[in-house]
């Protein structure tokens, strides 16, 4: 027997943003699951529906391709051969909407279909936090992909999420409309798929997981939480080892118009009440305005590559919270999406408010506080990134201490390129469009070797760093020369200890400084007069002498 099939193929569909990232982890966190996700999902399941012969070669490309997801590696071998315990192949493919038809003419029985809805306001706010993934105008190939009849039955309703003429927001209800409105494909006989409602999944994480494994045909007693289960990024951002949570409800509220809000409601509204959605206003995290602890955490700021990771331990050891989900670089990813998401909008030059900014900073900053393992210990972040977002995190968090370690230029750019100097991200060529645009370079960076991209980020956003934090005093400002940090650890440790406030304690860093990744070039490096010539002057406020 192939491994197809004899396994249960689970396909958790809808319209983009309306929860299928957080079920296709809930139902791939089972021991007996394994999780497909965007992007690698399309080709393995177009070959399935397509029937090709090639289908179990792919599979097997796919699993080693995608199993580093997981943290634990017991769910198929080194070939890529799914253990006998798994049992369910789950694929989240939110773009498999459309081809109800398709999945009708194959075995029935195989199939199981998670169908997730959302609010539409949510849904359209939310696809505009990830304004450089063009959402509306990539169905066109989707919808292509369908059959005649799938494409007649639906042509006039979809021609509205192509017409330019109308507003985004309004193209992106009518992708709502369209996507979210084919549950009743899906979830009637005989695909006879199951609804799964986002609002109610993050009220109730636990019942409603049960409910959806059960469907599923997976044992519900035996389901693990996905926040341990994967690591890493998924799509849109998502941090796979963060624990379900309500912030993300009704965030449409500080993005949305009202002009935009009226549209959307007017597009969506016979479909939403169908659903069982109000106009009415969603509840939402309630911001505690006087919260001194809240509104005063401890952000470390420092390009990536600077080191980061020692002063981030430190910061622990002298008891602060930097959150329940770390990173190999300890870096708190409680706020990879929304650090992202502004940065990344900004950028880009797609207008947010500041209301918007700051709350929905606040709202993950009560997630994170109440998850501290000790009430009423000191709280923070780290994230590289967070160097972009500096002035949302002042208007946020008013009371913060900022702590900004900064390493020799020459040093950081002759090491390998963080995810801000690279093109191969958004976050990295949105931040390398905008530093060769504010240096005067006008050529593209693909042209320019990874020591000059480097330079150029590190320039960028050291020197912003710089100049936005000019105006805080020594009480809410500190910088740390990593070279004093690697040679001094416990004088460094006591020094940071008086910022906080902190009591002295002995630190334990200096047992993982490795000096062998501290300096990775030679005297005589052609490529130092590059770094020198990009970054001389912001390394003149800092201290450095420039290199030889």
């Amino acid at each position: 027997m192939t491994q197809l099939n004899r396994l249960t193929l689970v396909v958790v569909t809808g319209c983009q943003r309306s929860g299928t990232t957080l079920l296709g982890q809930m139902i791939g966190a089972h021991p007996s699951a394994f999780l497909v996700d965007e992007p690698d999902v399309y080709p393995l399941l177009d070959s399935i529906l397509q029937q090709s012969a090639d289908s179990e070669q792919l599979l097997r490309e796919t699993v080693q391709s995608v199993c580093k997801q997981y943290r634990n590696k017991d769910r198929c071998d080194i070939d890529g051969v799914l253990l006998p315990t798994v049992t369910h192949l789950v694929f989240k493919a939110p773009n498999a909407v459309f081809e109800y038809a398709t999945f009708r003419e194959l075995s029935a029985s195989q199939f199981k279909f998670v169908f997730a809805v959302r609010d539409a306001r949510d849904v359209v706010a939310s696809m505009a936090r990830l304004s450089h993934i063009k959402m509306v105008e990539n169905q066109t190939r989707w919808f292509g992909k369908s059959s005649a009849k799938t494409q007649a039955r639906h042509e006039q309703q979809f021609a509205l999420t192509q017409d330019s003429s109308l507003s985004l927001p309004v193209r992106r209800a009518h992708m709502w409309a369209v996507k979210t409105g084919l549950f009743k494909e899906f979830c009637a006989p005989p695909l006879n798929g199951i609804r799964v409602d986002y609002h109610a999944l993050v009220a109730s994480p636990s019942v409603i997981r049960a409910e959806v494994l059960q469907y599923c045909g997976l044992v519900a007693e035996d389901a693990r939480d996905h926040e341990t289960e994967f690591l890493g990024l998924g799509p849109g951002f998502t941090a796979r080892q963060r624990p379900v949570d309500s912030s993300s409800v009704a965030r449409w509220k500080h993005s949305l118009s009202a002009v935009d809000e009226e549209q959307v409601w007017n597009i969506a509204a016979p479909l939403m009440q169908e659903l069982g959605y109000s106009r009415g206003l969603m509840p939402s995290i309630e911001i505690r305005e006087n919260d001194s602890k809240l509104l005063g955490p401890v952000i470390v700021l420092g390009r990536g590559g600077s080191g980061t990771r020692l002063l981030s331990k430190l910061i622990q050891e002298l008891g602060v919270h930097l959150g329940s989900e770390l990173n190999g670089a300890e870096d708190s990813m409680e706020w990879v999406d929304i650090v992202y998401e502004l940065a990344l909008r900004k950028l880009r030059g797609d207008s947010y408010s500041n209301s918007y900014a700051r709350e929905t900073l606040l709202k993950r900053a009560e997630v994170v506080v109440a998850r501290a393992p000790n009430e009423g210990a000191p709280w923070g972040m780290k994230l590289p990134e967070a160097m972009l977002v500096i002035p949302e995190l002042r208007l946020a968090f008013p009371n913060a201490k900022f702590i900004h370690l900064v390493r020799d230029p020459v040093d950081t750019c002759m090491r390998r390129t963080h995810k801000t100097s690279r093109l191969d991200n958004p976050v990295g060529a949105a931040v390398l469009r905008c530093a060769y645009a504010k240096l005067g370079f006008k050529h593209h960076p693909a042209s320019d070797p990874d020591h000059v991209k480097n330079a150029i980020s590190w320039e960028y956003q050291v020197s912003q760093a710089l100049d936005q934090c000019a105006d805080l005093s020594d009480q809410q400002h500190m910088l740390v020369r990593y070279e004093d940090l690697c040679e001094q650890p416990q004088i460094q440790a006591d020094r940071v200890a008086r910022f906080l406030g902190c009591a002295p304690r002995h630190t334990g860093i200096g047992a993982i400084i490795e000096e062998s990744r501290r300096r990775q070039w030679q005297d005589g490096d052609e490529r130092v007069s590059d770094v020198n010539q990009i970054c001389g002057g912001t390394a003149e406020r800092l201290g450095y002498r420039p290199a030889r």
